[in-house]
């Protein structure tokens, strides 16, 4: 068993690493890619790029990877290579976003130990929570909190996340053939709460909605909390379009996009097809807000929106009906120079490349 995402990542920040680097976060259906650099003045995006492969609309099996598709070199890599001609960046290392149904990352009480004997016990625990062989996956674990139980013993709640060696092995083929170094690899989930996470005394609720699945997330003080996906997305929304008008999924995609679930009059029928795939996505985070409020006796009163479904007209105000929360408009840019060419497309970028940006950000961390 190895516990390398520490040593691994210290590796690559040292002091000879070139100070340019792109974080790239491979989706459903897209690549959201970042290339930031680090000066005496900061971090500069220096560029970015969004690529889509549009076959999904009429097949779903065309997506790059799913929960039920697997990790589609040829296609990623042909996504890539587009990408990276188009944009021509300057960074030779990368460092990849992996989805969370790639990867195994679940919340586990113990006794309070140091790092070392909380090390050596997960080496055995590790066996009752990961589905698959303890010596086909990379394990890796941060302390969540520390607190003392009803029978008055010091206990510790732990974050444990185990990537599969084969998943790793074949990403590492794949940027070596694109002539690029994968130097780091994570969850989407840390990546999203490095740049959205706040850092005050609030838990909050992160919702990051993609084309085939919604990441959601409590985190507390920046520290992940709890984290689970649900297996809808913007694309269920494209379909549920498509179905109730009789029409293509090309056109509903775009019908989705121009009207969202604002439809009033003769385009109600727009917006109640929609609603039942939302409250899937939203009846998740209520979930994921009970269960933290029961178990820390605190409570979620805000949310942060990412991805490219938050920005359909509508969705915002018909989740802060629904979730009675206040929703904080979170900016991952901040502390990022950007070009004032791309000043115009902040909003955007903040909203689809959030965990492109985190990634980027560990490689300096």
């Amino acid at each position: 068993m190895t516990f390398s995402f520490g040593n691994f990542f210290r590796d690559v920040s040292s002091l000879f690493s070139p100070q340019r680097v792109m974080g790239i976060d491979i989706g459903t259906t897209r690549i959201k890619m970042v290339e930031l650099s680090h000066t005496r003045k900061g971090y500069v995006l220096e560029n970015y790029a969004i690529i889509e492969t549009t076959r999904y609309l009429e097949r779903t099996n065309e997506a790059l990877q799913s929960s039920s598709f697997p990790f589609n070199e040829e296609r990623i890599y042909a996504a890539l290579d587009l990408l990276l001609r188009e944009t021509k960046p300057r960074a030779t290392h990368v460092i990849l976003g992996l989805p969370l149904f790639r990867v195994f990352v679940t919340p586990i009480e113990m006794p309070a130990l140091s790092h070392e004997d909380t090390t050596r016990s997960l080496t055995f625990q590790a066996r009752q929570y990961i589905p698959l062989s303890i010596q086909s996956v990379i394990l890796d674990w941060t302390l969540i909190n520390q607190f003392t139980n009803v029978q008055g013993r010091k206990m510790q709640r732990v974050l444990l996340t185990a990537i599969p060696r084969d998943l790793v092995e074949r990403s590492t083929r794949l940027f070596r053939a694109l002539h690029l170094t994968l130097s780091g690899y994570e969850p989407e989930s840390h990546a999203l709460l490095r740049v959205m996470g706040n850092k005050d005394d609030l838990p909050t609720l992160v919702v990051d909605i993609g084309a085939l699945s919604t990441m959601v997330m409590v985190e507390e003080k920046g520290v992940l909390q709890y984290v689970r996906q649900v297996d809808y997305g913007g694309f269920s929304l494209t379909y549920a379009f498509a179905r109730s008008l009789g029409i293509s999924s090309w056109r509903a995609e775009e019908l989705k996009r121009r009207k969202g679930i604002l439809g009033v009059g003769g385009e109600q029928e727009l917006s109640t097809s929609l609603l039942p795939f939302i409250d899937v996505i939203l009846q998740e985070c209520e979930r994921a807000k009970t269960l933290y409020e029961q178990s820390s006796g605190t409570t979620v009163a805000r949310v942060v929106l990412s991805g490219g479904s938050v920005a359909l007209p509508g969705f915002e105000r018909y989740a802060v009906e629904r979730l009675q929360m206040q929703i904080v408009h979170s900016r991952p840019f901040e502390y990022v120079q950007i070009p004032s060419s791309l000043q115009p497309l902040t909003p955007q970028l903040s909203r689809e490349c959030a965990v492109a940006l985190g990634l980027a950000f560990r490689y300096f961390s």
